[in-house]
C-alpha cells in the first residue's frame, strides 16, 4: 500500500519589498492565486498520514471483534432459550404422563385395593414397632420387679428379662394374625382371641405394677405401668385397624367384580394410549 505524503510549502524568503522597482506584482498574484487554488483542493485536506490510517485500521478491527462478541452472545442466548423450552416441553410431558397415572390411581378399583393394602402394611408396621419398644420396656420392669437385689451370676436375674417376652409375644403373634386376615380381605371372630388377648394383657400388668400398687407408691406404679398399658392400647387398635382394612378390601369393587376391573383397565390403558 502506497501511503501519500504530502510536501510541506515554505514561504520565500522576500528579497525586495512591495513598490519597489523591481517588485513583480503580477507573478505574486499568480502565486496567489495558484496558493488559493492549492489550499482548497480536498484531496490536500481530506489525505490521511501514515499514523492516521493504523489508526483506522485499529477501530475497524476493534468494530469487528465487537460484532463478533455481539454475535456469539446472540447465539448463547438463543440456545439457553431453545434449552429452556426444550426442558419445559419435557417437564410437561412428564407432568402429563404423572397426571395420567394419578388419575389412574385414583379412578381405578383395583389401585384403590393397593392402597388400602400398602395402609395397612404401614399401619401394622409402626404399631408392632410400638409393641416391640413395650415389650423391651416391660421386660427391664419386671425383672427389676422379680428379681431386685439378686446377684448377677444368678441365671434367674437374666431369665426374668423372658418372662415379660413370654406374655407378649402372643399378642404380638394375634396381630399379624388379624394383619393377614385384613390383606386376605376376611373379617376375623374376635371373641375367639379377644379372651386369649385379656387375659395375658392383665398378667402383664400385673407383673409390671402389682409389686408397686401393694406398696402404695402411686408414683412407681404409674411408671411401671405405661408399657403395658401401651401395648393393651396398640392391641385393641391393631385389632379394629385389621377390621377396618378386612371391610374396605372386601368392599371394595376389585374384589367383588374382578373381570369388570380388568376391562376398566384396558380401557383407562387406550384412553392413556390415545393421549
Amino acid at each position: 500500500m502506497t501511503i501519500i505524503t504530502m510536501p510541506t510549502l515554505r514561504r520565500p524568503v522576500r528579497t525586495t519589498r512591495l513598490f519597489d522597482v523591481d517588485f513583480d506584482f503580477t507573478e505574486q498574484q499568480n502565486r496567489a492565486r495558484k496558493r488559493l487554488a492549492e489550499q482548497t483542493d480536498e484531496a490536500f485536506v481530506d489525505a490521511k498520514s501514515d499514523d492516521e490510517l493504523l489508526a483506522e485500521r485499529a477501530v475497524e478491527e476493534d468494530i469487528r471483534a465487537l460484532a463478533r462478541i455481539a454475535r456469539l452472545g446472540a447465539a448463547r442466548d438463543a440456545h439457553r432459550h431453545e434449552e429452556g423450552q426444550r426442558r419445559l416441553e419435557i417437564a410437561d410431558a412428564e407432568a402429563h404422563a404423572d397426571a395420567v397415572a394419578a388419575c389412574r390411581r385414583v379412578a381405578s378399583p383395583a389401585a384403590r385395593v393397593g392402597r388400602l393394602f400398602r395402609s395397612s402394611q404401614w399401619v401394622s408396621r409402626v404399631m408392632n414397632g410400638v409393641v416391640v419398644t413395650g415389650v423391651l420396656w416391660g421386660s427391664v420392669n419386671v425383672q427389676n420387679n422379680l428379681m431386685a437385689g439378686s446377684a448377677i451370676a444368678d441365671p434367674r436375674y437374666w431369665l426374668a428379662f423372658l418372662v415379660e417376652p413370654l406374655i407378649t409375644l402372643p399378642l404380638i403373634a394375634i396381630m399379624h394374625l388379624a394383619t393377614t386376615a385384613s390383606r386376605e380381605g376376611h373379617v376375623i371372630a374376635k371373641s375367639k382371641i379377644v379372651t386369649i388377648e385379656a387375659a395375658l394383657l392383665l398378667l402383664s400388668i400385673a407383673l409390671n405394677v402389682m409389686p408397686h400398687a401393694a406398696a402404695g407408691d402411686i408414683q412407681a406404679t404409674i411408671e411401671f405401668g405405661i408399657a403395658p398399658l401401651i401395648i393393651a392400647a396398640v392391641v385393641w387398635m391393631h385389632s379394629f385397624a385389621a377390621g377396618e382394612f378386612a371391610m374396605m378390601i372386601g368392599d371394595s369393587p376389585a374384589v367383588a367384580d374382578p373381570v369388570g376391573v380388568a376391562a376398566y383397565g384396558s380401557a383407562l390403558d387406550q384412553m392413556a394410549d390415545a393421549a
